[in-house]
Protein backbone atom coordinates (compact mmCIF):
# COMPACT_ATOMS: atom_id res chain seq x y z
CA UNK A 1 0.00 0.00 0.00
CA UNK A 2 1.06 3.19 -0.84
CA UNK A 3 1.29 6.39 1.50
CA UNK A 4 -0.75 8.21 -0.53
CA UNK A 5 -3.81 5.35 -0.22
CA UNK A 6 -3.24 5.17 3.38
CA UNK A 7 -4.03 8.93 3.11
CA UNK A 8 -7.18 8.75 1.22
CA UNK A 9 -8.43 6.50 4.13
CA UNK A 10 -8.57 9.09 6.84
CA UNK A 11 -10.35 12.15 7.31
CA UNK A 12 -8.22 14.84 9.00
CA UNK A 13 -10.64 14.83 12.00
CA UNK A 14 -9.26 11.41 12.69
CA UNK A 15 -5.25 12.17 12.16
CA UNK A 16 -5.82 15.08 14.18
CA UNK A 17 -6.47 13.29 17.43
CA UNK A 18 -4.33 11.37 16.87
CA UNK A 19 -1.10 13.32 16.17
CA UNK A 20 -2.42 15.31 19.25
CA UNK A 21 -2.56 11.97 21.24
CA UNK A 22 1.15 10.79 19.79
CA UNK A 23 2.79 14.53 19.82
CA UNK A 24 0.51 16.25 22.20
CA UNK A 25 3.79 19.45 22.32
CA UNK A 26 2.63 20.00 18.89
CA UNK A 27 -1.05 21.09 19.55
CA UNK A 28 0.23 24.90 18.52
CA UNK A 29 2.07 23.73 15.64
CA UNK A 30 -1.96 21.57 14.21
CA UNK A 31 -2.76 24.34 11.84
CA UNK A 32 0.54 23.58 10.33
CA UNK A 33 0.15 20.13 10.05
CA UNK A 34 -3.77 20.54 8.50
CA UNK A 35 -2.29 22.66 5.94
CA UNK A 36 0.07 19.60 5.03
CA UNK A 37 -2.60 17.04 5.30
CA UNK A 38 -4.57 18.67 2.64
CA UNK A 39 -1.78 19.77 0.71
CA UNK A 40 -0.99 15.97 0.70
CA UNK A 41 -4.16 14.80 -0.44
CA UNK A 42 -3.84 16.70 -3.48
CA UNK A 43 -0.50 16.20 -4.79
CA UNK A 44 0.63 13.87 -7.56
CA UNK A 45 2.54 10.58 -5.91
CA UNK A 46 6.01 10.16 -7.53
CA UNK A 47 6.60 6.42 -7.43
CA UNK A 48 9.50 5.68 -5.31
CA UNK A 49 11.41 1.93 -4.80
CA UNK A 50 11.56 2.63 -1.21
CA UNK A 51 8.89 1.72 1.60
CA UNK A 52 8.59 3.54 4.65
CA UNK A 53 9.05 1.48 8.08
CA UNK A 54 7.97 2.32 11.69
CA UNK A 55 9.98 0.57 15.13
CA UNK A 56 10.07 1.25 18.31
CA UNK A 57 13.23 2.04 19.40
CA UNK A 58 14.63 2.64 22.92
CA UNK A 59 16.62 5.75 23.91
CA UNK A 60 20.07 4.76 25.36
CA UNK A 61 20.34 8.00 27.73
CA UNK A 62 17.10 8.16 29.24
CA UNK A 63 15.37 4.20 28.49
CA UNK A 64 12.43 6.23 26.71
CA UNK A 65 10.82 4.71 23.84
CA UNK A 66 10.03 6.43 20.64
CA UNK A 67 9.13 5.54 16.91
CA UNK A 68 11.35 5.72 14.67
CA UNK A 69 10.41 6.42 10.93
CA UNK A 70 13.54 5.23 8.15
CA UNK A 71 13.25 4.34 4.27
CA UNK A 72 13.99 0.79 2.96
CA UNK A 73 15.54 0.05 -0.49
CA UNK A 74 13.09 -1.92 -2.25
CA UNK A 75 15.44 -3.37 -5.01
CA UNK A 76 17.90 -4.26 -2.92
CA UNK A 77 17.68 -8.18 -3.94
CA UNK A 78 18.04 -7.44 -7.58
CA UNK A 79 21.01 -5.10 -7.40
CA UNK A 80 23.80 -5.62 -4.91
CA UNK A 81 25.36 -2.64 -5.70
CA UNK A 82 21.42 -0.59 -4.09
CA UNK A 83 21.90 0.53 -0.66
CA UNK A 84 20.42 -1.91 1.77
CA UNK A 85 20.78 0.61 5.28
CA UNK A 86 18.22 2.61 6.49
CA UNK A 87 17.30 5.98 4.43
CA UNK A 88 16.90 9.32 6.50
CA UNK A 89 13.16 10.24 4.79
CA UNK A 90 13.04 13.82 6.63
CA UNK A 91 14.56 15.88 3.30
CA UNK A 92 12.60 13.46 0.64
CA UNK A 93 10.20 15.39 -1.17
CA UNK A 94 6.61 14.69 -0.47
CA UNK A 95 5.33 14.13 -3.86
CA UNK A 96 7.92 10.86 -3.00
CA UNK A 97 6.62 10.08 0.30
CA UNK A 98 3.22 9.86 -1.00
CA UNK A 99 4.98 7.49 -3.68
CA UNK A 100 6.61 5.30 -1.32
CA UNK A 101 5.09 2.01 0.23
CA UNK A 102 4.25 1.05 3.24
CA UNK A 103 6.25 -1.87 5.08
CA UNK A 104 4.40 -4.85 5.42
CA UNK A 105 5.46 -4.81 9.22
CA UNK A 106 4.48 -1.10 9.71
CA UNK A 107 0.87 -2.21 8.41
CA UNK A 108 0.92 -4.95 11.15
CA UNK A 109 2.59 -3.14 14.06
CA UNK A 110 0.68 0.09 13.78
CA UNK A 111 -2.86 1.49 13.02
CA UNK A 112 -2.95 3.53 9.58
CA UNK A 113 -3.66 7.02 11.61
CA UNK A 114 -0.68 6.12 13.98
CA UNK A 115 1.50 5.73 10.39
CA UNK A 116 -0.20 8.95 9.33
CA UNK A 117 0.90 10.64 12.66
CA UNK A 118 3.96 9.39 12.89
CA UNK A 119 4.72 10.00 8.60
CA UNK A 120 3.30 13.31 9.48
CA UNK A 121 5.50 14.46 12.22
CA UNK A 122 9.31 13.44 10.48
CA UNK A 123 7.91 15.56 7.42
CA UNK A 124 7.11 18.44 9.09
CA UNK A 125 10.61 17.99 11.39
CA UNK A 126 11.99 20.96 9.63
CA UNK A 127 9.10 23.25 8.70
CA UNK A 128 5.90 23.15 7.56
CA UNK A 129 6.95 24.60 3.67
CA UNK A 130 8.41 22.43 1.60
CA UNK A 131 10.38 24.98 -0.04
CA UNK A 132 11.87 25.87 3.66
CA UNK A 133 12.79 21.74 3.92
CA UNK A 134 14.83 22.10 0.28
CA UNK A 135 16.43 25.13 1.54
CA UNK A 136 17.69 23.55 4.41
CA UNK A 137 18.81 20.66 2.36
CA UNK A 138 20.74 22.64 0.40
CA UNK A 139 22.40 24.58 2.81
CA UNK A 140 23.71 21.16 4.13
CA UNK A 141 24.93 20.39 1.23
CA UNK A 142 27.06 23.49 0.62
CA UNK A 143 28.07 22.76 4.19
CA UNK A 144 29.69 19.60 3.25
CA UNK A 145 30.67 20.44 -0.03
CA UNK A 146 32.87 23.18 1.87
CA UNK A 147 34.25 20.73 4.30
CA UNK A 148 35.72 18.44 1.38
CA UNK A 149 37.61 21.65 -0.55
CA UNK A 150 39.05 22.43 2.89
CA UNK A 151 42.69 21.83 3.08
CA UNK A 152 43.79 19.40 5.92
CA UNK A 153 45.46 22.34 7.79
CA UNK A 154 42.40 23.78 7.48
CA UNK A 155 40.00 20.85 8.90
CA UNK A 156 42.83 20.66 11.65
CA UNK A 157 42.63 24.44 12.39
CA UNK A 158 38.17 24.22 12.47
CA UNK A 159 37.31 21.11 13.67
CA UNK A 160 37.75 18.63 17.05
CA UNK A 161 38.45 14.65 16.34
CA UNK A 162 36.06 12.84 18.40
CA UNK A 163 38.50 11.27 20.50
CA UNK A 164 39.63 14.96 21.51
CA UNK A 165 36.26 15.84 22.23
CA UNK A 166 35.64 13.02 24.17
CA UNK A 167 39.25 13.86 25.96
CA UNK A 168 37.87 17.10 26.91
CA UNK A 169 34.35 16.09 28.13
CA UNK A 170 36.74 13.82 30.63
CA UNK A 171 38.98 17.12 31.74
CA UNK A 172 35.81 18.71 32.81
Amino acid sequence: MKFKNLLRNTTWLNVKYKLLELYPDEESNISGYEKVYNSLLLMKPKLQNISIELNFHTDEFDNTEYVDISGRNNKTKDNNNEQTFSLALEFAPWKEWLGMDIDKGTLTNFTELEIIAHCLHEMTFISFEEYEIRDKLKSLEKQVEDIKNMTEEEKNENFTSFEDFLAELDDD
